[in-house]
């Protein structure tokens, strides 16, 4: 099998790419799994086992990307769509996801300074200015969109993205005020358990540098697999055949729900620049998929099938309270609750920016589940620079390989997108170096001491109570609303738009309808399921978790 995947590639030089990812756009800690493959000469081919090795990193990191709280809910999405048409319509949005992050991997490609079939010249700028500077190869979803479209989509990536960030961050209040709700076995209005963990959210949310949270990411990432195996044995001894047959009316939340769940797209391309192969994505991709399905459809057609209408939007209400269970939820509630100020970084870096006089749509952004938290915990390092020096050599190196470049391109066109990527370059040093005066008693400060920074980190995690509260009690029918909302958008409508105007016109009319497809069927997710979404919600008993 190893033999079989790497097959024509370890006598390949040029097969061998190297990638370098920075934190200000990717995810450095991707890199470090990865391994330091900028130091790693192009011509070292490494042995069977490395690459296997790598390989399977890789499809962690993926798989990283996708999971999180997706399993609680795919039962109760199944409760809304049925037996087959669940099992049908989740197997069609794993497909159709695979899809679309591979289109948008094909845009990126596409682009001049990535294409695969450069010149020999900018195949050796592209080594140096990957080994030498982190901007040549660690594009975000929003600097594909701009280089493939224009500055106007770019912003459009970004804010959905914050939006569904800021989504994430509400869903999880819900989730830990449900979960502590049945852990005390309460007949207290809901709303008073979504206040108890604001105190602590407060305090964490005024952390400077929220790279020391990471290790929480880590016990979250336990708790869910611990929780996993906690809710298959579970069903095992109680299981029985049950299932009931939902309204077709109610499909639309279980497409919202299971789109939210596999919304990991933003971190496709820094997890792909971070490869040290790749060329060999695409198996990633897929295999991560196929994992993720084993961890779905077990949880979504057994738990259903066992509980019936009587699922419950978090499975682990159903589950009783043995101590077993209570443990498990209690951990999964501390690791949720350290991690909130990583899932919040997106957001609280468009709102700062925006009071320093910057763009409420912040650039170089990637939004994640909680597998993907610890990513965030890496990047957030650049928030603590005090200067942009670095930053300026960076650039500076990177200018001089573009003008290289450029120099043996003709076609104006080419030479345009190149300049915008120069311009990417430059717009990395003005964003992500905080404002404000940085002498030596700010950097060792643990929090943040600006007041309009103390202001609007406080409203922030206000405004996530106050929506928790209003949202309702149901986990699940939120997250279809974040899916159809944000998700659809992300996962199917951009990916697809920007294949169209970048590739597409060059490729059989079959490829172009199936282009429109797409988009019409995210346009229609994000509006019926919107909809659909905010109905259920607004019908839902507020006063205790469904």
């Amino acid at each position: 099998l190893i033999q079989t995947i790497y097959e024509g590639d370890m006598n390949t030089e040029n097969d061998v790419r190297v990638a370098s990812i920075h934190g200000g756009i990717g995810m450095t800690e991707i890199a470090e799994n990865a391994g330091t493959s900028s130091r790693r000469r192009v011509d070292d081919v490494p042995s069977i086992r490395e690459r296997f090795s790598e390989y399977a990193i890789d499809i962690g990191n993926l798989f990283k990307a996708f999971i999180g709280l997706n399993f609680m809910y795919v039962s109760f999405a199944f409760s809304k769509a049925g037996m087959i048409r669940g099992i049908l319509g989740l197997f069609c949005i794993l497909t159709l996801t695979e899809h679309c992050c591979q289109m948008l991997i094909n845009v990126k490609n596409s682009l001049p300074v990535f294409a695969q079939n450069a010149s020999e010249n900018h195949d050796h700028i592209e080594r140096k200015s990957s080994e030498n500077n982190p901007h040549s190869s660690s594009l975000s979803y929003g600097d594909v969109a701009k280089l493939a479209v224009g500055p106007g989509l770019e912003k459009f990536v970004n804010a959905m993205i914050v939006l569904t960030q800021f989504g994430f961050c509400v869903g999880y209040l819900i989730f830990i005020s449900s979960t502590l709700h049945d852990l005390f076995s309460s007949d207290i209005h809901l709303y008073w358990f979504v206040l108890i963990p604001i105190p602590v959210l407060l305090i964490l949310s005024m952390l400077r540098s929220v790279r020391s949270l990471a290790p929480f990411s880590n016990v979250a990432n336990l708790a869910l697999v611990i929780g996993f195996v906690a809710v298959l044995v579970y069903i095992g001894r109680h299981f029985q055949w049950q299932p009931s047959s939902p309204s077709v009316i109610t499909f639309p939340l279980f497409v919202g729900e299971m789109t939210a769940a596999l919304e990991g797209i933003a971190l496709v391309l820094p997890i792909e620049n971070g490869m040290k192969d790749p060329s060999q994505f695409s198996k990633v991709l897929r295999i991560s998929l196929v994992l993720m399905g084993l961890v779905l459809f077990p949880v979504g057609i057994l738990g259903f099938a066992a509980f019936g209408d009587g699922t419950r939007s978090i499975i682990l209400l159903n589950m009783g309270g043995s101590p077993v269970v209570n443990l498990v939820k209690l951990v999964l509630v501390i690791g949720i609750l350290f991690t909130y100020p990583l899932q919040l970084t997106p957001v609280l870096i468009a709102v700062e920016g925006w009071l320093h006089g910057g763009s409420i749509i912040p650039s170089h952004i990637a939004s994640h589940d909680i597998g993907g938290a610890s990513f965030e915990a890496e990047r957030s390092e650049l928030l603590d620079l005090s200067s942009s020096d670095e930053w300026d050599s960076h650039t500076d190196e990177f200018d001089e390989d573009l003008d290289e470049n450029s120099a043996h391109r003709s076609r104006s066109k080419t030479n345009t997108r190149v300049q915008e990527m120069k311009d990417l370059a430059d717009s990395h040093d003005a964003d992500q170096v905080e404002e404000g005066p940085h002498d030596e008693n700010h950097r060792k400060s643990v929090f943040v001491k600006h007041a309009s920074s103390i202001l609007a980190r406080t409203l922030i995690v206000l405004v996530t109570a106050v929506i928790a509260i209003f949202a309702g009690s149901s986990f699940g029918n939120f997250m279809s609303l974040i899916g159809s909302i944000g998700a659809a958008s992300l996962a199917y409508c951009i990916p697809s738009y920007i294949h169209y105007k970048t590739l597409a016109q060059d490729q059989s009319f079959w490829v172009r309808l199936k282009d429109i497809m797409i988009f019409v069927w995210g346009v229609s997710v994000a509006i019926v399921g919107s909809v659909v979404s905010i109905l259920e919600i607004i019908q839902t008993d507020t006063s205790r978790p469904t």
